[in-house]
Order: C-alpha cells, then sequence, then structure tokens
C-alpha cells in the first residue's frame, strides 16, 4: 500500500475508534450499508489536516475559550463562562462565508487564524453547547475574486469540496446523528445547493436533517409559502422545536436607508426570500442575545473598540466574547424590495454602553446592512434554537 493510502486508512481508523469513545450512535438504526456514501473516504479530509473543528484537527477551533463578558445597559458586568456539551445528540457541519484574503481566484487549504479561525469561532464554535462541530476548510472564491473577477474564482471547485467534506463526514464520522447545517454567506450558498442535491435526494439524510441554518444567502419560497422554492421538501422553521427546516435571514438596521436597496434577502418575482427570526419563530418581535468577538479581525472590529460610550473610562474586559443583554430588538420586515431581519437597537437611560454596532463595514459595502454580524447579533438565540431542535430529534 503507497505511505499516502496508509495514512489516509490510518487516520480513518483511528477517527472512528475517537468518535465512538467520544458520542454514541443514534438509535436510529445505524449501519454503513444505509447511509448514502457507503466506504466513501475523501483523501483531502480523511486525516483532519483540513478542518477547523475536527477531532482530528491539529488545532480544533471550536474548543477556543468562548467565554464571554455580560455588558449591562448601566455599565456593570459580569463573567459567563462557556461549557461544551460533554456528550451531544446530535452534529453541527458548518461551512464559513466568504472570508479568504488570498490573492486568488480560489483560496489553499491553509487556515489563517485571522481569517477562516477567527470566523468559525465567531459563528459556528458557540454551538459546541449543543452539538459536535464539524468545519471543512474549502477552496472557496475568495474577497479579491469577489472584486476583481480576473482573479477567475471557480465556484464548482468551491462546491466540490463541501461536498467532499460532507461525504466523508456521513461516511466516517457521523454514525447515524441527526445534524444540522450552519453557514453563512458564500457558506449558505454553498449547503443551500447541497441541501438540494444530496439532502433533499436521499432519504436517510432527509431524517437525518435536524435543521439548516443559511444566514445572510437568500432561501426562497413562493410568495407566502414556507417551501417550493429553494427547497421542495424542507420549509421554514415556524415553531421552537420544530425539525427537518430552515432558519434563513438577512439582517439590517432599521435606520439604514440603503435597506430599500438591499443587496441581500432579496428574491426573483413571486417569491420571497425566507426570513425566519430567531428570536420570534412565528414572525414576532423579540430581543437578542447577541455575542460579538472583543479582539475582533483583519475585516471585523472588534467589540473593545466600539462597546463604551466613554472608553477611557470604562472597564476592563478580559473574555474573548461579550455578551450584551437588552441590546437589539429582531423582527421580520417585507417590503416590495426585499425580505429582511430589522435590527433595532434599543435605546438606554444609562449613556454607559454604546448605542451601536461597530466594524460592520457598512460604510464601505453599501446594500450590505449588518452583514457581517449576521450571526453574532442572534448568536446566543440560534444555539437555544438548536437545543431545542436537538431536544425534539431525539423524542
Amino acid at each position: 500500500m503507497p505511505r499516502s493510502s496508509f495514512r489516509v486508512a490510518l487516520a480513518v481508523a483511528f477517527s472512528a475508534a475517537l468518535l465512538a469513545a467520544c458520542g454514541s450512535d443514534d438509535d436510529r438504526t445505524f449501519s454503513t450499508a444505509q447511509q448514502p456514501y457507503g466506504d466513501y473516504v475523501s483523501p483531502q479530509y480523511a486525516d483532519g489536516l483540513n478542518w477547523l473543528c475536527h477531532p482530528l484537527a491539529e488545532r480544533d477551533y471550536c474548543l477556543d475559550d468562548l467565554s464571554a463578558t455580560v455588558v449591562y445597559a448601566d455599565g456593570s458586568i459580569e463573567v459567563e463562562p462557556h461549557q461544551p456539551a460533554d456528550d451531544p445528540a446530535i452534529d453541527c457541519f458548518y461551512v464559513y462565508p466568504t472570508w479568504s484574503l488570498d490573492n486568488a481566484g480560489n483560496s489553499d487549504l491553509d487556515a489563517a487564524e485571522d481569517e477562516e479561525g477567527f470566523v468559525v469561532v465567531n459563528q459556528a464554535a458557540r454551538l459546541n453547547a449543543v452539538c459536535r462541530v464539524f468545519a471543512p476548510i474549502y477552496r472557496q472564491v475568495t474577497i479579491p475574486a469577489l472584486f476583481n473577477p480576473a482573479l477567475g474564482g471557480d465556484s464548482a471547485l468551491a462546491q466540490a469540496d463541501v461536498v467532499d467534506a460532507f461525504k466523508h463526514y456521513i461516511a466516517n464520522d457521523n454514525r447515524g446523528r441527526g445534524f444540522v447545517l450552519v453557514g453563512h454567506s458564500q457558506g449558505a450558498s454553498r449547503l443551500r445547493a447541497l441541501v438540494e442535491a444530496e439532502v433533499e435526494a436521499d432519504a436517510y439524510l432527509r431524517d437525518r436533517l435536524v435543521s439548516a441554518i443559511l444566514l445572510g444567502a437568500a432561501v426562497t419560497a413562493p410568495e407566502g409559502e414556507d417551501v417550493g422554492g429553494s427547497f421542495a421538501t424542507v420549509p421554514a422553521c415556524r415553531e421552537v422545536g420544530q425539525t427537518g427546516c430552515v432558519i434563513s435571514y438577512a439582517s439590517y438596521r432599521s435606520t439604514d436607508p440603503a435597506a430599500t436597496g438591499a443587496f441581500f434577502g432579496t428574491a426573483p418575482e413571486g417569491f420571497d426570500a425566507l426570513c425566519t427570526n430567531p428570536v420570534g419563530l412565528a414572525d414576532g418581535a423579540g430581543v437578542a442575545k447577541p455575542y460579538f468577538s472583543t479582539a475582533g479581525s483583519t475585516l471585523v472590529g472588534g467589540a473593545s473598540s466600539w462597546l463604551f460610550a466613554d472608553p477611557e473610562s470604562a472597564p476592563t474586559i478580559a473574555t474573548p466574547f461579550v455578551t450584551l443583554p437588552d441590546f437589539a430588538e429582531l423582527r421580520c420586515v417585507k417590503t416590495a424590495d426585499h425580505d429582511t431581519l430589522e435590527v433595532t437597537l434599543l435605546p438606554d437611560s444609562h449613556g454607559v454602553r454604546a448605542d451601536d454596532i461597530g466594524g460592520t463595514l457598512e460604510n464601505l459595502l453599501p446594500g450590505w446592512g449588518l452583514h457581517i454580524v449576521d450571526a453574532n447579533i442572534a448568536m446566543g438565540d440560534l444555539v437555544d434554537l438548536v437545543r431545542a431542535q436537538a431536544a425534539a430529534y431525539g423524542e
């Protein structure tokens, strides 16, 4: 056997043993013969090198410190620890948004801590409180390629990587468990295509789809309907604990004049872009549980730079995240042009905590709204929804 093949086979065997030790098989009668990919092994994803979150990853970003400082409206603070679940009943498979700054049409497979590493910690790692998180590195179409078509971004290559990683995960890591698909922007569009081509086409996968959280890329349905556009069988989630459904939205400030020309939340004539409010699934309004990074990255300003009205007298924040109670109210809004998640920042009388969100690149990206923080603005609510879905799925 060639050395590379032996390395892959050894990694697959070790992965199976490790995953068996870390979590029990789903009771829904798992067998290799039942799942659609048989004994499929991906040379690219077998040994853990090309994963951001995986039991075999050299560095599992989903095990980073996720503790948060709760910053109340009066400026008082307390630390909120984060604890991953010991033996979660379901998995989450996450695909990150357009984030690579590689000066090429497609990124390479080397994760950058300040790029892919940062975004997975912000958008997916916190879900480890309710699921095992698997996050592949993929050769995405890059940020430079979005603004320079001459770089020739290959969308098919990026999609093939995501499908390859998913097939390897199902065949070798999942072992019959329910799974949540989680993606944002380009990642959401990759998973939307995967649901259409792979999940909806196979009864085994459909039965194990706990939900799909597809943010910042439109999932469509005929006007007034919850299914029948992007997906033939996967409807919008409209009740807490509903499974086999999709959560999707594009967030904009209530005061954003660019929302009339929103780049996201749009659909072809005769269709809606689904908006499922994570704090009011039945089209209600609710106060969000946001989580923002204090450090920031090359693309996103950290909350430490905008968190307090007077930074000079602000308390020291020592955690990598902050969460802000009573900071933002969310509701779905439909107009003739778009369907968006409207974010209303709530005023307070103390004047200590910031009454705005910084680092969102809105001035540089007209019409994008709060796209950069789509996941952050309701991260706590998304975790709560997945927790309720996991419980319902296991019943």
